[in-house]
């Protein structure tokens, strides 16, 4: 871990060695050291080259050995063949702060891997930290250092938002983008291939960090998945943190057969563990800049109710449909608010919300209406929508008149959203020395204030607790270490006696042999059965035909007992039955899934949902990381779209919403105690009609096999060399 102290010398390095600099019109030494320079950079700079004595006005130095003093930071541009060397001579010489900017390591194959593995043994050795390869550089804007130690054809703006990206094209489009709507960086790195430090070590420095209000992440892979979960949440508490995520596909399709599995792709992972931390995941680079503009500048808004004024009605209109479409309120004004508006306002004026003052709207009609809306109890945030109206005013003057309503403790966000072409008269900057984010579009400002709010809301929750419940772990272990097979699934029997070690809610449950061990179970519950055939060969029983429920005679247990015996001699050779599952029938008309499945990067993912037969048609499911707290469970219960089930209809009675909890948080803790599963499915969870009862009725559960278990600990071995 690059802790913030550590992590200080690669933004504020009094002096800097600069290694494959040129003389070369646009090459890369070339164009890297006119950055440090023309960026204003305030420490001692040792450009390094072996021949050339003097570049750009400062003496060059014929290696690094030969430097009069041991630079804070160097910054490596040779052939890829020669990265080594200058690393290894770094390491001599005693600078334990690198960044590689040279292309043609692991991006490129087995011998590039070779390379970078060469690099991070020499790293190990002397003790020193590098950022890439293959990365584009970094900045520091602040007054006091001044560094652009990147090749980044786009200078940025100072501002207060830290920016960490993966990809270096990526980073100069977002750069460009944030130029244009005037957002200001006040740290950019550049993360190149992550062969050493990675954006997990940059998150404990940002947290720090003064001159950074906003954090940008650009993801397309994540290490250290508890580490970078642990600092991201610690990061989110303090400062919104804002991510754009690469790579959303599936996971493998051999997780089909479980429905847990079959749902939980690698980018539900990933936006579980964000939900988790507080990040607000963005999927568009337009949404990605603009929302981050919003953040640096506006205060978050205290609740979802919008104003909107504007001087033409159709815009207006637009703004309130992409205002409620991005889940936002546009609710009517207090009485008062109206009679103040109807007394300013021309008579062909709208004031209701939104507030239309036609054309004519001036500067100073635009500064009374802000003010009057502003003061109104039942409103939350404002949008400000100008269209370049006829009469003799300007965007700019409207802002220098909102400098008289915005005193300092104003605490309610306000967005301006200009559509008009942004000329010098447009007052952009002064409208963002009142922190008022411009934007071009109603749907931009929405989509932005959307997320403002949906942050706001997480820091308003009290944070969740991770309860341990007391369960028998040591009967689950023997359970697990006595079901000797190689099949992936172990016997539902098994998995019941596991749930049951855990404090599941469950049916009554007995595993029988004949018919009359059918029956007597029958006669000493005296209430209805389920009949279910065990193999673990049989993943979908209701698919197999081999399920009979709601048997509630002798008659009924023997007709389906015949049933079972005729499709087991239909099947003699594929089933290897272990008996017959007796179990207690539980009535309902609500089915419920919960599951958990192993993603190869963040470990095992928990669901909830809408269960029964038609999961995986519906998907109307929600997603955690483990291990979950009480809170995380709970945000679960309420994510899908049938959580209004869980109140109750006109003839169903609410369920105990605090029994869901508790299920899915043993769920979690089980899966954490056992690492060894990697599937579960519990499906459907039923919930009886009165509201009184909530028991699983279905399990199953998926164990990496002894080969997967000797595969995944040679690759850890590998990981570990």
């Amino acid at each position: 871990m690059c802790l913030e102290g550590n992590c200080r010398k690669f933004f504020d390095p009094h002096s800097l060695a600069l290694v494959g600099v040129s003389r070369k019109p646009g090459s890369l030494g070339h164009k890297f050291l006119q950055a440090v320079r023309q960026f204003g950079y305030r420490g001692r700079v040792y450009p390094v080259h072996p021949t050339v004595p003097e570049m750009e006005g400062l003496r060059c130095y014929p290696s690094l050995e030969a430097l009069p003093e041991v630079p804070d930071l160097a910054v490596i541009m040779v052939k890829k063949e020669q990265v080594a060397r200058m690393l290894e001579a770094c390491g001599k010489k005693g600078i334990h702060h690198v960044i590689i900017i040279t292309a043609g390591f692991r991006e490129t194959g087995d011998e590039g891997r070779e390379r970078e593995m060469e690099l991070l043994k020499i790293a190990y050795r002397y003790g020193l930290r590098f950022l890439g390869p293959n990365c584009m550089g970094l900045f520091n804007t602040g007054s006091q250092i001044r560094l652009n130690a990147s090749f980044s054809p786009t200078q940025p703006l100072p501002g207060t938002v830290a920016f960490l990206s993966q990809s270096g094209a990526l980073a100069v489009a977002i750069l460009e983008m944030a130029r244009t709507l005037r957002l200001g960086f006040s740290k950019f790195v550049s993360l190149g291939n992550k062969a050493d430090l990675t954006e997990v070590d940059f998150l404990p420095f940002l947290l720090e960090d003064p001159e950074t209000r906003v954090v940008m992440l650009y993801q397309e892979g994540i290490e250290r998945p508890g580490t970078f979960r642990e600092w991201l949440y610690r990061l989110s508490c303090r400062k919104p943190v804002l991510a754009l995520l690469a790579g959303r596909s599936q996971s493998a399709a051999r997780a089909a057969v479980s429905h847990t599995g079959a749902l939980t792709g690698s980018t539900e992972a990933v936006e579980a563990l964000f939900r988790q931390c507080g990040v607000v995941s963005l999927e568009r680079v337009q949404d990605f800049v603009e929302t981050a503009l919003a953040f640096s500048l506006a205060r978050l808004p205290g609740g979802p109710r919008v104003a909107v004024i504007t001087n033409a009605g159709g815009p207006g209109i637009l703004t309130v449909e992409a205002l409620e479409r991005a889940g936002l309120q546009v609710v009517p004004f207090q009485e008062k608010t109206r009679r103040r508006l109807r007394q300013l306002l021309p008579e062909e004026a709208a004031v209701e919300n939104p507030v239309d003052m036609i054309a004519s709207a001036t500067e100073i009609t635009y500064r009374e209406t802000l003010h009057t809306v502003l003061i109104d109890e039942q409103i939350d945030a404002v949008v400000v929508v100008i269209v370049r109206p006829p009469v003799d005013t300007t965007p700019a003057r409207i802002a220098r008149e909102f400098q008289t309503v915005l005193p300092s403790e104003t605490d309610k966000p306000i967005f301006v959203v200009l559509m008009a072409h942004w000329d010098e008269t447009a007052g952009i900057e002064a409208f963002h020395r009142l922190n008022i984010p411009v934007f071009a579009y109603p749907d931009s400002a929405a989509r932005a204030l959307a997320a403002m709010w949906t942050y706001a809301r997480w820091k308003q929750q009290p944070p969740g607790k991770r309860l341990s419940y007391p369960v028998d772990q040591e009967q689950a272990a023997r359970l697990l270490a006595g079901a000797k097979t190689s099949a992936r699934f172990l016997s539902e029997y098994v998995a019941w006696q596991i749930l049951q070690a855990y404090g599941f809610p469950l049916p009554a449950f007995a595993m029988v042999q004949h018919l009359e061990d059918a029956l007597e179970t029958f006669r000493d519950w005296n209430k209805p059965i389920v009949l279910k055939l065990l193999s673990p060969q049989i993943v979908h029983k209701s698919d197999a035909g081999v399920v009979w429920g709601n048997l509630d005679s002798e008659d009924a247990i023997r007709a389906a007992w015949e049933r079972l015996q005729q499709v087991i001699a239909a099947h003699p050779e594929e089933w290897a039955v272990e008996g017959v599952l007796v179990q207690e029938w539980i009535p309902g008309q609500r089915e419920w899934i919960a599951g958990v499945h192993k993603d190869a990067r963040l470990g095992h993912v928990l669901m909830f949902g809408l269960g029964g037969v038609l999961v995986e048609v519906w998907k109307d499911v929600s997603f955690r990381v483990v291990p979950l707290s009480d809170r995380d469970a709970r945000e679960m219960l309420r994510e899908i779209r049938a959580s209004k089930l869980l109140d109750g209809t006109r003839h169903l009675a609410p369920v105990k919403e605090n029994d869901l909890v508790d299920m899915l948080l043993r769920l979690s803790q089980l899966v954490s105690d056992f690492p060894e599963i990697s599937s579960l499915d519990l499906n459907p969870i039923m919930a009886t009609d009165d509201g009184q009862r909530l028991a699983v009725v279905d399990v199953r559960i998926e164990i990496y096999s002894p080969e997967e278990s000797r595969s995944n600990q040679e690759k850890g071995r590998k990981k570990k060399a």
